[in-house]
């Protein structure tokens, strides 16, 4: 089953695919709910470069989002209303590339030097070790 969340992009083994293919061909229904969700994740990760290009994508991706809410699968179904919930981030990231990957990193790093150093009562080393450590 494992093989089954991984992107069909994905680095995998020979063997892995051939056994992932051979499931799959003995599994129509599963199959189909792979081929939807490699698409989905097409879908959801493309980078677009202007707001014509997005507005492109909004069409197929309510589709999808239609498409899970009405499957016989109840998981499929939280699935379609997750995505309709998040839908106005998702179309937003479309749009706008910018992220806050960088802060984030910033922020595990400063969490990683906390951890670290449970029990340090000094805030001035502390703030030394944070510069030295992320620059």
């Amino acid at each position: 089953m494992y093989l089954m969340r991984m992107h069909e992009w994905s680095e995998m083994k020979e063997k892995s695919r051939r056994n992932l293919n051979r499931y799959l061909a003995e599994n129509p229904a599963l199959k189909a709910v792979y081929d939807f969700k490699q698409e989905l994740m097409k879908l959801i990760l493309t980078r677009v470069s202007g707001k014509s290009q997005a507005r492109q994508q909004i069409p197929k991706f309510l589709d999808a989002i239609r498409d899970l809410k009405m499957s016989k699968f109840r998981n499929l179904e939280t699935l379609g209303n997750t995505l309709e919930n998040w839908s106005e981030e998702i179309v937003r990231m479309w749009r706008f590339s910018k992220t806050n990957s960088i802060t984030e990193g910033l922020h595990r790093r400063m969490d990683e030097i906390q951890n670290r150093a449970y029990g340090m009562h000094n805030f001035g080393n502390f703030k030394i070790r944070v510069k030295a450590y992320c620059g």
